[in-house]
């Protein structure tokens, strides 16, 4: 008899410990911290991009082609603004949310502003 509640005793425990484990490791976090962002700014308009600006960060002039990363953008709303080369001001509403590590964002060639996930 004692046998017999010693082993339903210890299946009891092993279920207890199995399920602690399993939630346990469920509420580990990645080591990436994922509300911070890293925003990739193609230029595909048919002037450089004198700077963009997103948030507090300025970039130097952006050439055609070229791209420039801003590093660790927070969650949330941000406002970005492109200054052509011309002195045109194009500005657009950027949300952030979710768990997307790099966004990538482009002006075309007519000014439209673009946005992928990478």
């Amino acid at each position: 008899m004692n046998i017999i509640k010693n082993l339903i005793g210890m299946k009891r425990f092993l279920i207890v410990l199995i399920f602690s484990t399993l939630f346990l490791l469920s509420c580990e976090k990645d080591s990436k911290n994922l509300d911070f962002y890293d925003i990739v700014f193609i230029n595909n308009y048919f002037e450089n991009i004198d700077s963009v600006v997103l948030g507090s960060v300025k970039t130097p002039e952006i050439t055609i082609s070229e791209e420039y990363v801003f590093k660790n953008i927070s969650n949330g709303k941000h406002l970005i603004k492109l200054y052509t080369k011309s002195k045109l001001m194009i500005s657009a509403d950027l949300f952030l949310q979710g768990h997307n590590e790099t966004i990538v964002i482009s002006v075309s060639a007519s000014g439209k502003i673009l946005y992928c996930n990478r």
